[in-house]
C-alpha cells in the first residue's frame, strides 16, 4: 500500500525533530519536506511523484505549510490525482503553545535576534499559533485518517501509522 502522511502543523512545533525520529527509527520512510515548512512546491510535488511511481509499497511525509482547509484539500486533490490508491493520513501536531513558543524563541536567539525585535516576533508567533489552531482539520478533510501528535509527549511510532482517528475527527 502507499501511503503519504502529511504534517498538520504550526512552525516551531517539533515537526523537525519529530519527523527525524520516525525517519531514524524507520529507514525506509521517505521524507519531503519543504524549506521551513514553507507552502508545496513544484519540486516537491515532483518528488512525491516520483516516489509514488515507484513499484510496492511506499510511506512517506510530506512536511509542508497547510494552514487552512483550502491548503489541505488542495494537498489531498492532488495526491488522489497521483495515485488514487494512495491512503492519505494527517499528523495534527497539538504541541501546547508554551513550548512552541519557547522553541521559537530559542531558533530566533539563535539567527541573532533579541530585545525588541524578539518580543514582536514572538507575538506574531502566538498569533500565528492560534490562527493556526481555529483552522486545523475539523473532519477528515480529504484525508483516510488523523492522528494527533504531541511532540513534547509523541505518541509510540508504531502508532503513528495507525489510524487513530477513522471516522469522524473529533478536535481536542
Amino acid at each position: 500500500m502507499k501511503e503519504v502522511l502529511v504534517v498538520i502543523a504550526p512552525r516551531c512545533c517539533g515537526i523537525t525533530t519529530f519527523c527525524n525520529k520516525v525517519i531514524s527509527a524507520h529507514p525506509e520512510i521517505a521524507l519531503v519536506a519543504t524549506e521551513n515548512h514553507g507552502p508545496p512546491t513544484d519540486e516537491a510535488y515532483e518528488r512525491l511523484q516520483e516516489l509514488l511511481d515507484q513499484p510496492g509499497d511506499q510511506r512517506i511525509i510530506f512536511d509542508c505549510w497547510n494552514e487552512t482547509r483550502e491548503d489541505r484539500e488542495q494537498i489531498t486533490e492532488r495526491l488522489k490525482w497521483f495515485d488514487p490508491q494512495c491512503r492519505t493520513g494527517g499528523w495534527v501536531f497539538t504541541t501546547p503553545k508554551g513550548d512552541c513558543a519557547k522553541w521559537h524563541v530559542e531558533a530566533e536567539m539563535a539567527r541573532g535576534l533579541e530585545g525588541e525585535g524578539l518580543a514582536r516576533s514572538l507575538i506574531k508567533y502566538k498569533a500565528s499559533y492560534d490562527r493556526f489552531h481555529d483552522n486545523r482539520p475539523h473532519g477528515l478533510e480529504g484525508f483516510s485518517f488523523l492522528v494527533q501528535v504531541n511532540a513534547v509527549r509523541p505518541p509510540c511510532f508504531s502508532n503513528i501509522f495507525m489510524p487513530l482517528i477513522d471516522g469522524p475527527y473529533v478536535p481536542l
